[in-house]
């Protein structure tokens, strides 16, 4: 598989942000099993818009993850 980013039609910063998205991702789904939650199915539902309000939601362990300045 190509991973340069103009081979997928994508500039620097975007593919950039791909990976950068994939490694948050990576830490959360650490940070959610430590927690207890063993799949999906078990985070609670809520449905949010996209506003600012949206990450009110949030399991406590991905707020806090999210206000690191590690990710």
């Amino acid at each position: 598989m190509d991973t340069e980013p103009t081979a997928w039609g994508l500039d620097a910063q975007i593919w950039n942000l791909l990976w950068t998205g994939e490694e948050a991702m990576k830490k959360s789904m650490l940070i959610l099993k430590k927690a207890g939650f063993e799949s999906i199915e078990d985070l609670a539902r809520t449905t949010v818009g996209f506003s600012s309000k949206a990450y009110q939601n949030l399991p406590p362990q991905l707020r806090a993850l999210q206000a690191s300045p590690e990710t």
